[in-house]
């Protein structure tokens, strides 16, 4: 058993969330995501849902979670993404 499937749901969407962040190329309070846990990312079962992954975001926004942009195109990825741009989302803005 993976230690991600011994988390509660709201941790493993964080991690989620903060993990396709990462690949953006953006550090949400600097964290950032080892790749022994991206590896267990996949066991999260049943997968994240949008509403989730919205839901999390939000509550980063809120609780004043600063993005930090470690490449040059983090914010085109970021708009790029299915779970961030393309899902109306804009970085540091609460969706409405």
């Amino acid at each position: 058993m993976s230690w991600i499937q011994s988390q509660k749901r709201l941790t493993k969407i964080y991690i989620f969330t903060t993990a396709a962040l990462n690949s953006c190329g953006i550090l949400p309070d600097g964290a950032e995501i080892k790749p022994w846990l991206k590896e267990e990312i996949g066991d999260i079962d049943p997968p994240p849902a949008q509403e989730e992954v919205d839901t999390v975001l939000a509550s980063m926004w809120s609780e004043g979670v600063k993005f930090h942009g470690v490449t040059p195109d983090a914010a085109a990825k970021f708009d790029a993404h299915p779970l961030f741009g393309k899902a109306g989302h804009k970085l540091g803005v609460a969706k409405q």
